[in-house]
């Protein structure tokens, strides 16, 4: 029907605001379509649920404004297991760890309302309708019934998820049968719960009172607050649990790469400060060390020898970023990385027991509507005892198979174009060799610059088609619930993105300049590694891989939201758009996949840190100032240009979790790898310290490092330089034993190799220790969820105690009453008398 104003009856008093939207269009919709939707309509009014329709006057979609009355509320709170307050909580009290972070920190404070710091102060139970009167006092403001608002839409949206859309069968408590599936039908456009209407002239004045969303806008989004804590029982209040947690684990990540920036910062310093003091690189820029001429990376004949002082800048920043005090940084790394998840684990057990997570269960999940829609077959659910949609276990393990090796297939064509990119820096290296000294000196920048740029460019472009490819894998699977569903989207996507990003990294640090080489035309094309290493080489994939995924991921976050922010205004003038629902209605639509992009983006970067950082110092720091402005670039995304979610809850950060804890693993062990075979430190080590080859000093190490061969023995003719140099250990070439290793060689692998080990065992061991002395969860919330077990047993104990006194007052009552009429006839007699 047609409403000139919804928000105002008859006699101008405001009406509530509805707890969930609904959109459709008449026009839209075929004759069964429409015969479901007038269906499912009525069926929401039978179950008591208020609906108001509003038809917009400048387009055809038709908005139901719903309104769910305090009595179905309760009831379907009672079937949901909804947790509410029964009594104040007489133990809480904020850590010792997070009072001294922020006094130390000093944070700006905020205002009481917005850090909501006493919200949460409740134990909590399960509601149940027999003991209703022990959550009145904690629910009931001036004689009205106060669901908070997170809680209203959660539990309106229950009822949509289970109201059938079939003629006489009004509620469903077997399947997801409700707006998910006639949303997936087309019967309906869209489906939200209402964002709250932001008047920013309210800001203004301190003395007036501002709803959640301007509170947020205010004191979250605003940039002002770029080093204030967020406040993340508003956020849970107003998006619910699962997008608080996001918010949660980014705050902890983002505060935690602080003390890690600092000591990347300090192992630069050393680098700048003593390069000029380094021998090796010191040798290769001496001008009268002209004899030491390095081997052609080609056999043609046009390939050419190149003299060691063209490397002399390489060597130079090769060392800035391959110092000593790497090893330190390199542990301090990897304990960060497995510290991290451990404080974090404890974090996040505190958040599960004030949001009252903790004791979730996902067993309970409704089925997904593609699973419900195309699922034939049906069975005895052993939780429920009812009757739910069953997929035979033979086609989900066929189809398993399938997307297994279609996902092994698709990391096979990464590594293809890996190689290619191998292939692309050899071919160039090449190509400048053959040309004059001066432009040849350049390769040392342009061709690894270059390779990075282009490998950058093929992982922006094959991410969206990685993208599509495991949604539709997912999707194949047909995964029962919307938690599984996203657990396997997420480790496919991981993969994929796991090998394209990580590919080129893990070929610089592990296997460049292992005499790896292509034949190609009957020539044999080398990629070596330049006399300092090949240390540099991965500072500069890993620096313009950083910046270029912070940078293109700001223009998204940034660019993009701005413009269509823009053109939604305009269109709104346009339309002449005043109410809060039609507004919401032309927002971005929250999906599956919100939430996923921003976890993705974070672990990777947090990938880049725990297992490469050490070849780029000034990652942590730039990351630091990045991830500051993230948290308000997702939160402005969220709170400004999309749809209000639904406000799920969850006790996690969900599978990212297990997926934090294997990055990190694999962090520990590439840390402990890139020491002992990418950097110099163990070679240079064991010549300075152990062989003693230079008296205790690193003279001679470059001579040491550098083997010979005799291009004659590799048919060359008429070399200019018959003997030149390659980095490696080998014997030379008028060794009986002619370019075979050295024994040094294999005493430098064992030490190497020894070294992983000692690495990882320390790092483990020190974490297990500690692991041992603070448990995951705080003594503090331990001794909250025994408190809050003992009350709630106490409370159901006590209104039983109630109820029996109740009973036995009537029963005394009743026979009080018994006994009056009994003697009372008596009287009746003496009257007669």
């Amino acid at each position: 029907m047609q409403m000139s104003d919804i928000s105002e009856n008859s006699s101008n008093v405001p009406k509530p605001k509805p707890d969930f939207v609904l959109v459709y269009s008449n026009s839209k919709l075929n004759s069964e379509q429409n015969q479901e939707k007038e269906i499912f309509l009525n069926n929401l009014r039978t179950n008591g649920l208020e609906l108001d329709e509003w038809a917009s006057p400048d387009s055809k979609d038709v908005y139901v404004l719903i309104r769910t009355p305090d009595e179905l509320l309760f009831k379907t709170a009672e079937r949901t297991k909804l947790k509410l307050p029964i009594k104040n909580n007489d133990l809480v009290e904020e850590g010792i760890i997070i009072k001294s972070f922020k006094k130390i920190l000093c944070f700006p404070t905020l205002p009481s309302d917005v850090a909501l710091e006493n919200e949460n102060n409740f134990f909590t139970m399960s509601y149940t309708s027999k003991y209703h009167e022990k959550f009145l006092p904690y629910l009931k403001t001036n004689e009205q019934i106060n669901f908070s608002e997170k809680d209203r839409i959660n539990l309106t949206y229950e009822i949509l998820s289970r109201t059938s859309a079939e003629s006489g069968k009004k509620f469903d408590n077997k399947q997801s049968v409700g707006i998910e599936c006639l949303l997936k039908k087309g019967v309906f456009i869209d489906a939200f719960p209402l964002h709250d209407k932001v008047d920013t002239d309210k800001f203004v004045d301190s003395n007036v009172a501002l709803n959640d969303r301007e509170k947020l806008w205010k004191y979250w989004v605003n940039w002002k607050n770029l080093f204030t804590l967020q406040p993340l029982n508003l956020i849970r209040r107003y998006f619910g649990e699962k997008v608080a947690f996001y918010f949660a684990w980014l705050g902890f990540y983002t505060g935690s790469l602080f003390l890690l920036s600092i000591f990347g910062i300090l192992t630069l310093v050393y680098g700048l400060i003593t390069y000029e003091f380094d021998i090796p690189s010191r040798d290769i820029c001496n001008k009268n060390r002209t004899n030491i001429f390095l081997c052609p990376l080609c056999d043609d004949v046009n390939c050419k020898t190149v003299s060691i002082n063209d490397y002399c800048v390489y060597s130079k920043f090769n060392y800035i970023f391959d110092n000593p005090s790497i090893i330190i940084f390199s542990f301090i790394i990897s304990a960060w990385s497995v510290f991290n998840i451990e404080l974090w684990k404890r974090r996040q057990n505190s958040f599960q027991f004030e949001w009252d997570t903790y004791d979730l269960d996902n067993n309970l999940e409704p089925s997904r509507p593609d699973f419900a829609l195309k699922t034939k077959k049906k069975r005895i659910s052993p939780i429920t005892l009812t009757e739910v949609p069953y997929y035979p276990i033979y086609l989900k393990a066929t189809k398993y198979l399938l997307s297994g090796i279609v996902v092994i297939f698709i990391a096979s064509i990464v590594l293809t174009y890996i190689i290619g990119i191998v292939f692309y820096r050899t071919v160039l290296n090449v190509v400048f060799n053959k040309i004059d000294d001066d432009t040849r000196k350049l390769s040392t920048i342009v061709v690894p610059v270059t390779a990075a740029i282009i490998n950058f460019s093929i992982i922006l472009i094959t991410g969206k088609i990685y993208e599509k490819i495991a949604r539709f894998l997912t999707d194949f699977e047909l995964h029962e619930t919307n938690s599984q569903y996203e657990a396997a989207l997420t480790i496919k996507m991981f993969l994929f993105e796991f090998v394209n990003i990580y590919g080129s990294l893990f070929y610089i640090a592990f296997f460049k300049g292992r005499n790896i080489s292509f034949k190609i035309l009957d020539y044999d094309l080398k990629e070596q590694c330049h006399p300092a290493g090949c240390f540099i080489d991965l500072t500069i994939q890993l620096a313009i891989f950083m910046a270029g995924k912070q940078i293109w991921n700001n223009i998204v976050e940034i660019a993009l939201p701005f413009i269509k922010n823009k053109i939604f205004k305009v269109a709104n003038k346009i339309r002449n758009i005043d109410k809060q629902w039609e507004n919401d209605k032309y927002l971005e639509k929250w999906d599956q996949l919100t939430l996923f992009k921003e976890y993705q983006e974070m672990v990777i970067q947090y990938g880049f840190i725990s297992m490469f950082i050490v070849s780029f110092p000034l990652g942590p720091l730039f990351c630091l100032l990045n991830n500051l402005a993230e948290i308000r670039i997702d939160a402005q995304k969220i709170l400004k240009t999309m749809q209000r979610p639904v406000p799920k809850k969850a006790k996690d950060i969900g599978v990212w979790l297990p997926i934090i804890k294997a990055v990190t693993k694999a962090g520990v062990i590439t840390n402990a790898f890139l020491i002992a075979f990418t950097s110099e430190f163990i070679p240079k080590f064991l010549y300075q310290f152990v062989f003693n080859y230079g008296n205790g000093t690193l003279e001679g190490y470059l001579d040491y490092s550098l083997s010979y061969k005799n291009l004659t023995d590799f048919g060359f003719v008429n070399a200019t330089n018959e003997i030149c140099r390659y980095k490696d250990f080998r014997e030379p070439y008028n060794s009986s034993n002619k370019y075979e290793f050295t024994k040094d060689f294999y005493i430098i692998l064992c030490a190497r190799l020894v070294f992983v080990v000692v690495f990882e065992h320390l790092v483990f061991a020190l974490v297990s220790f500690v692991d041992f002395l603070i448990p995951d969860v705080p003594l503090s919330v331990q001794d909250q969820i025994q408190r809050e077990a003992f009350i709630v047993q106490e409370t159901i104990w006590e209104a039983k105690s109630e109820q029996i006194h109740k009973n036995l007052k009537e029963s005394e009552t009743s026979e009080s009453r018994a006994s009056e009429n009994f003697f009372k006839q008596f009287d009746f007699f003496d009257q007669i008398a």
